[in-house]
């Protein structure tokens, strides 16, 4: 499984993560989020490209003509908080998209050591439907297993795609090891390693407090 990596080709989305990742500028908490839903927007755009169409007859005010439509049925599933800017962009490309939310949580015992906490689930039914899950910071994994393997348990979508701004190999490596479930990763950047601490680097910071101010 290689993930679909977005700014590996020369697009305008480079400019946008570069204002987010850029420390003069990302203080801007407004830009902050206009910029995480424009990824959000062109990744989602991206990802339509791999899904299933089909051709639908459409009348127009000339003549009747075929016109291909998305034919899977999409539910976005957003993992609070970081991810609310980012999802918006996916909304906006999924306009008619079921949404779930979901709350997790990194919970450190020591700077090196932490368990995941999801404590907050609102999905509509996943069952045989194309789930996107968005995290815009894909670090080491351990959020994401935590949430698949609970909205899994009981429900198998028939798709399932993981969507962030910025990934690691770590994170990839890790989910292909200990996930007993077919999937798919687009993401925006492909960081090549984690600090001590678990956070991406080079990465852009905390996106939950870029967005929306310090937790307390």
């Amino acid at each position: 499984m290689q993930p679909k990596v977005l700014n590996h080709e020369n697009s305008s989305l480079n400019n946008y993560l570069a204002e987010i990742r850029d420390i003069h500028i990302q203080n801007d908490r407004e830009k902050f989020r206009m910029n995480l839903e424009k990824c959000g927007f062109i990744l989602a755009y991206e990802i339509s490209k791999h899904l299933n169409f089909s051709k639908k007859l459409i009348s127009t005010p000339l003549k009747e003509c075929n016109q291909l439509v998305l034919e899977e049925d999409v539910v976005l599933a957003c993992i609070l908080r970081a991810s609310l800017p980012f999802y918006n962009g996916f909304l906006k490309a999924f306009p008619k998209a079921e949404s779930g939310f979901v709350g997790a949580a990194r919970k450190h015992s020591d700077a090196e050591n932490f368990e995941i906490e999801a404590d907050y689930y609102a999905l509509p039914s996943i069952e045989n439907k194309t789930l996107l899950l968005i995290d815009p910071m894909l670090a080491t994994g351990k959020s994401m297993l935590e949430v698949i393997n609970h909205l899994c348990k009981d429900q198998k979508p028939s798709r399932l795609i993981l969507s962030s701004l910025i990934a690691t190999p770590d994170a990839c490596s890790y989910l292909k090891k200990n996930l007993d479930f077919p999937f798919e990763i687009f993401t925006v950047a492909l960081d090549p390693e984690l600090t001590s601490n678990y956070y991406i680097s080079p990465g852009l910071g905390d996106a939950g407090d870029l967005a929306f101010g310090p937790k307390v």
